[in-house]
């Protein structure tokens, strides 16, 4: 195994030993990067890439419309996603901060 290898392999230890409510964590980085890769970067790259062939672009440019389109949903999960795991990871600090008494 390499240097780097042996590195990520302990820091990802070291993280989920010492990150309490890792599963909140790691649905906020999911969050993050899952709507963007999937939702946001390729409608962009189709409109960039074509952008000076107009004719790709279909009859009254329909693909930038759905383009669009597709951007504002991927771009509505993100915010929605973030806000919602944000909510969750706040509550669980602050339930375990305030237990509740017997």
């Amino acid at each position: 195994m390499s240097d780097a290898h042996v590195c990520v392999c302990v820091n990802a230890v070291v993280l989920a030993a010492t990150i309490p409510h890792l599963d909140l964590m790691i649905s906020l980085v999911g969050t993050l990067s899952s709507s963007a890769i999937a939702l946001v970067f390729p409608p962009l790259l189709e409109i960039v890439t074509y952008w000076n062939e107009p004719h790709r672009f279909g009859p009254c440019r329909w693909r930038i419309g759905k383009d669009i389109l597709i951007m504002l949903i991927g771009i509505l999960g993100f915010f929605v996603g973030t806000v919602t795991t944000i909510i969750k990871i706040v509550q669980a600090f602050t339930e375990r901060q305030h237990p509740e008494p017997c």
